[in-house]
């Protein structure tokens, strides 16, 4: 099965050529913690962000895919553990040809590199920021995810956030 028909353009936001790079690259998708959704659930929306033009690395696209942490849901809520993650991936010179997933790995390769570099390569003191915003790899708590909206679609991502906990809850 492809990635375009485990992950359907009316339900994730990726595109093709993403898609056709998941395909290619399986240390990449692999990375990629919306592989393993049997703990990972995806919430909408992607974030897309450019850097700004004096940035050294102007013209890459940063894209943020946003999980809720389904795994022992009650015990990692009462023991203070992170319910959502993030995984950064960086469309090089936004042209849709090479993706850089970077994630917590102990096998880096051309595509899948680690976190700590990401925030080397594309913040400000180790620090990644967005509207005034420090983004992170894992988040506690809903209040702590970026308040991020995409003014196409519509979603929320605290709202989105906020129904994933609800459902796990739900499930307890």
């Amino acid at each position: 099965m492809t990635a375009r028909e485990r992950y359907p353009s009316d339900k994730y936001p990726f595109s093709d050529q993403l898609c056709c790079f998941m395909d290619k690259h399986t240390d990449f998708f692999n990375s990629l913690k919306i592989e393993k959704n049997d703990r990972f659930k995806y919430l909408q929306p992607l974030a897309v962000i450019y850097l700004p033009e004096n940035h050294q690395l102007y013209g890459d696209e940063i894209l943020g895919f946003f999980y809720f942490d389904n795994s022992k849901c009650e015990c990692n809520f009462h023991k203070g553990r992170c319910q959502f993650k993030q995984d950064f991936v960086v469309n090089l010179g936004t042209r849709h040809v090479e993706f850089i997933s970077y994630t917590h790995t102990d096998s880096p390769s051309q595509y899948v590199r680690p976190t700590k570099e990401f925030f080397e390569k594309y913040g400000n003191g180790c620090q990644f920021f967005h509207n005034g915003f420090e983004w992170q790899h894992h988040y506690k708590n809903v209040e702590d995810l970026p308040d991020f909206i995409d003014h196409n679609s519509g979603q929320c991502l605290r709202q989105n956030a906020r129904k994933a906990l609800g459902n796990a809850w739900a499930a307890v």
